[in-house]
């Protein structure tokens, strides 16, 4: 048992539970000085982003750095708790004013039942847009990574599956879900700015219709081109001009990278 986690669970929850009784912009507001001078020192997340600003700013003056410290844990305190009020969140989510040049894209997608992935960071509450698009009738899932404490997983998945579902886990059933849902022309969002240290391994190139796929028995053939988003096999003459383009002057400056040619089936 780590008594870590079981601590770090039972803080939040009692916190939670206190907070409730109080206006939703009170409670997030007082959860995220909570967090920023009770729960983050548990959960060593001053000291990540720390290691993180002097990785990718070294220069950066102290008193600088000491700023975008607290504002960042200041903001992941807030989420956390607006996630954990999904009933408020999920009205301020309604109200928000959701604009962009895709917007116009996204509403042409939605009449011809077109799927959509929508791909972002951890920029704010992200999941402002999930509610919101949700509540204005787009039938969008979201693809999720189950918290590292598992004494709390259960609080959070029941809380972000209040403001919108399907939800999918990271993992190879939870993308098999995900791509049959998505190829039924809705919409999924992706956070993609997560160190993977497991998970699916990349499969560079794809299924190909080459003469070893194509002796595999037909129900493992049909097995696979399902969990293929664009619903079919690669054919070889497709690979074939992803080697001739990497052997062509045009790719000169292209060097240690990896062209997924894979129909979407595994993501980078």
């Amino acid at each position: 048992m780590n008594f870590s986690y079981v601590i770090e669970a039972s803080l939040i929850l009692f916190l939670l539970n206190i907070l409730k009784i109080f206006p939703f912009r009170f409670r997030i507001l007082t959860g995220s000085v909570i967090f920023r001078f009770f729960i983050s020192p548990l959960t060593g997340n001053k000291k990540r982003i720390e290691n993180n600003l002097n990785l990718v700013l070294p220069d950066l003056p102290e008193n600088d750095k000491k700023e975008l410290i607290r504002n960042c844990l200041h903001h992941i305190g807030m989420t956390m708790f607006e996630l954990l009020s999904p009933t408020d969140f999920k009205l301020a989510g309604q109200k928000a004013n959701v604009l962009g040049p895709g917007s116009s894209l996204l509403k042409k997608a939605k009449a011809n039942s077109q799927p959509v992935i929508l791909v972002s960071g951890h920029f704010g509450n992200y999941d402002v847009v999930r509610a919101n698009l949700i509540s204005n009738g787009y039938n969008l899932g979201a693809l999720y990574r189950p918290m590292n404490n598992p004494y709390f997983n259960k609080t959070y998945l029941k809380n972000i599956s209040e403001i919108g579902r399907p939800l999918f886990p990271r993992g190879k059933k939870g993308m098999g879900e995900m791509m049959k849902f998505l190829r039924n022309g809705n919409l999924i969002a992706l956070l993609i700015d997560q160190h993977m240290s497991r998970g699916e391994p990349l499969k560079c190139p794809g299924y190909i219709a080459t003469d070893m796929v194509m002796a595999m028995p037909e129900k493992a053939i049909e097995a696979t081109i399902s969990q293929i988003p664009t619903g079919r096999l690669g054919e070889p003459e497709e690979i074939a001009r992803c080697v001739v383009f990497l052997a062509s002057k045009d790719a000169g400056f292209i060097n240690g990278s990896t062209i997924s040619a894979n129909g979407a089936q595994f993501f980078v």
